[in-house]
């Protein structure tokens, strides 16, 4: 019965994988929320500036974040669902 066991070890470190990505995923889209500037909004709204956006407006390292995170979530996924597979078939 070692089997299940190992494998049921590596879907709680799937799930909290699962957690902590869905934690920084929060995290990112807040800052995203607060400080993300459009230079097409401010356009298309009539905002004139006086000089251009700083870079950090932008929130590429944010976005980039959610990119990554997207990916890991689907693959954690995905171990998970196979995972139970497994277990569902040995029993």
């Amino acid at each position: 019965m070692k089997y299940p066991k190992t494998i049921l070890v590596l879907l709680l470190f799937c799930t909290f994988g699962l957690l902590a990505t869905t934690i920084l995923d929060v995290m990112a889209l807040h800052d995203i929320a607060n400080d993300y500037v459009s230079q097409k909004a401010l356009t298309g709204n009539q905002v004139t500036l006086s000089g251009t956006l700083p870079d950090w407006v932008s929130c590429s390292l944010e976005w980039g974040a959610i990119h990554v995170s997207i990916v890991l979530q689907f693959v954690l996924t995905i171990l998970v669902i196979i995972g139970l597979i497994r277990i569902a078939r040995k029993s």
